[in-house]
């Protein structure tokens, strides 16, 4: 028995080593290619948030469309962690009872900010390919969300309701670190 239990984990050990190694490998190779995919390398500015997307099709307008959605779809996940992450430790600092109130008040607000501002991503990056073999456009772009703009909105949206106090810059520096928190 204890001869079984010795040879499972050696085979254990030899598996679990020899399926890091082409994984390894897997992920440098996968850094190169979104290297060498257009506009990638504006997704580590910091500050902003932005989504990358390809679009193909054989007709320029559908390959631009399914680019656009895909990236605004992206944007809206990234988004909508961002700001989930800011409720939560925004309102960690608050009292008890202020903090159901602030997280309920505050989850509101940003989710009514995010969608507006959501239908009006900018695309910063546009770019196209042509494959002639396959008659197949690819459009490469990358939208962004400005945070400062975001929070003027929330700002604007929290001061109609003067009973509620939020601390704007507290909202703000916490906002930005979500933000910046997965580059």
């Amino acid at each position: 028995m204890k001869y079984l239990a010795i040879l499972l984990l050696a085979a254990s050990v030899f598996f679990a080593s020899s399926c890091g190694a082409p994984k390894a490998v897997t992920k440098s190779s996968e850094t190169k290619v979104e290297e060498s995919r257009p506009g990638m390398n504006l997704l580590t500015e910091s500050d902003v948030i932005r989504a990358w997307a390809v679009g193909e099709s054989t007709d320029k307008m559908v390959a631009r469309n399914k680019a656009t959605m895909m990236a605004q779809a992206q944007l809206g996940q990234l988004l909508d962690m961002a700001v989930h992450t800011t409720v939560e430790d925004y309102c960690v600092t608050l009292e008890d009872a202020d903090q159901v109130i602030g997280k309920r008040y505050l989850s509101e607000k940003t989710q009514a900010v995010s969608n507006v501002m959501l239908t009006g991503v900018h695309i910063i990056f546009d770019s196209w390919e042509f494959d002639k073999q396959k008659n197949i456009h690819s459009n490469y772009v990358v939208v962004e969300i400005s945070p400062e703009e975001y929070l003027t909105r929330l700002a604007a949206a929290v001061a109609k309701d003067p009973e509620i106090k939020v601390d704007a810059e507290r909202l703000k520096e916490i906002f930005l670190k979500a933000v910046n928190k997965n580059k």
